[in-house]
């Protein structure tokens, strides 16, 4: 858990950080680096990628420290920039362009033929649309709850879950056709 620092401490060292205080610039990394550790731990599903995350983020907060407002919350001004670098690790993560979804972590094989193939060459994702595929892979893949999906994609969690609803059908709808043309 992050070391407790209060909001007038924390305003204290990014303003003498500003102007050049770098023990009061290594104190705020310091705080940043155990917020930004935990948050990564809470959030990230694969932990290798948390030390690469927390590095991003540690990174945008020097870059910016310019843009830090004295008049403003220190802790919000951070937290601002490790919400932004989440957002953009988990687009990166469940980007899927032209049928593309990162598999990394994913070992699917056949029996039978002993091919290991990627997640996008199954079947059952035939025909399913890039918007409908996402939610999936956030919630069921990378194992994120519906609330924090729906952040990622942007989008209100009802219309997550109507989303993940209708990719179940369609996956269904694709096993039982496959199903019948083996039967038939």
């Amino acid at each position: 858990m992050a070391q407790k620092m209060s909001r007038n401490e924390l305003n204290r060292l990014l303003v003498a950080s500003q102007e050049g205080d770098k023990e009061s610039y290594s104190q705020f990394l310091s705080w940043g680096l155990q917020k930004a550790t935990e948050v990564a731990n809470y959030k990230v599903f694969n932990k290798d990628d948390c030390d690469d995350l927390v590095q991003e983020v540690l990174m945008g907060a020097h870059k910016n420290l310019h843009t830090f407002d004295p008049a403003r919350d220190a802790q919000s001004w951070f937290m601002g920039i490790l919400h932004k670098k989440l957002v953009d690790y988990f687009r990166k993560v469940t980007k899927i362009s032209e049928g593309e979804i990162k598999t990394d972590n994913i070992d699917v094989t056949f029996e039978g033929d002993g091919m290991n193939t990627s997640i996008e060459a199954l079947e059952v994702f035939e025909g399913i649309p890039e918007s409908l595929i996402r939610p999936l892979v956030l919630t069921k893949i990378y194992g994120h709850s519906t609330k924090e999906a729906s952040e990622i994609l942007g989008i209100k969690e009802n219309a997550l879950r109507t989303r993940l609803s209708r990719s179940f059908k369609m996956i269904k709808d694709n096993i039982e056709k496959s199903l019948s043309e083996d039967i038939g």
